[in-house]
């Protein structure tokens, strides 16, 4: 598959100071001061799953990442630069990864990669928040959702997808996008009947997953028990110091 990595956004001054760039994409991790996107990028590449790496970022990211195969120009919109990048693809389907993984194995890629069924549209990875805390038991505090029948979960930061199925939908996507961070707001994406079971605590995956597939028009699949590395991001500047602990 070709993987895109959407390296756009911002942040603030507190964070900007702690790894002396404005771009988060840029953060330097471990002894070797990497780059956290070009920690991403080496995943990516050493996983044997991907094809070409397409990247949208900042042009001082591109004059300084080593790896990628075709570069784009970042806009201050993720959805945009997701799409951006999505419609360069030239593959069937791609993997989508977030700039912002510092401790990304190339063999959590792999597994991901090997475990996409077929016949899917698009392919989420779940991760358990108690393999989570167990793996990064000193991190900052990180949000779960808590779903019917099951234990607390996360998304990873990497999906694949058909192109087609976002580059269609990118109106819904902006709405997604903009709801990521409030999981009232995620749930109300799903219609007042799923919000309520939400509300009620009686939200099943099942049930998140066929909404999803009447709302996309599309067979998506789930992926649970990923690797947690695969959901530790340096959102904010807390998380970036936990992470220069670890490598």
């Amino acid at each position: 598959m070709d993987a895109v990595i959407p390296a756009g956004g911002t942040i603030d001054a507190a964070y900007e100071a702690a790894i002396g760039s404005p771009h988060r994409a840029l953060a330097p991790i471990g002894t070797s001061k990497t780059p956290v996107v070009q920690v991403v990028v080496d995943a990516l590449r050493a996983s044997g799953a991907v094809r070409q790496i397409i990247a949208v970022a900042d042009p001082a990211l591109q004059r300084t990442i080593q790896g990628v195969d075709r570069w784009v120009d970042a806009t201050d919109s993720g959805p945009k630069n997701i799409i951006a990048g999505l419609s360069l693809v030239q593959t069937p389907r791609a993997l989508v990864c977030t700039s912002d993984l510092p401790l990304i194995q190339s063999a959590s890629i792999a597994a991901f990669a090997a475990r996409i069924p077929e016949d899917a549209d698009i392919a989420l990875g779940l991760v358990d928040a108690n393999e989570f805390n167990a793996a990064y038991p000193d991190a900052p505090p990180s949000t779960f959702v808590s779903l019917r029948g099951m234990a607390p979960i996360t998304v990873a930061g990497l999906f694949a997808v058909r192109p087609n199925i976002l580059i269609d939908n990118s109106d819904l996507l902006q709405t997604a996008f903009e709801s990521r961070k409030s999981q009232w707001r995620s749930a109300q994406l799903l219609g007042p009947q799923l919000t309520w079971q939400f509300l009620a605590r009686r939200l099943s995956l099942t049930a998140v997953v066929q909404r999803a597939e009447t709302i996309l028009k599309c067979h998506a699949a789930v992926l649970e028990k990923c690797a947690p590395d695969l959901a530790f991001d340096i959102d904010a500047v807390e998380d970036y110091q936990y992470a220069t602990t670890r490598k």
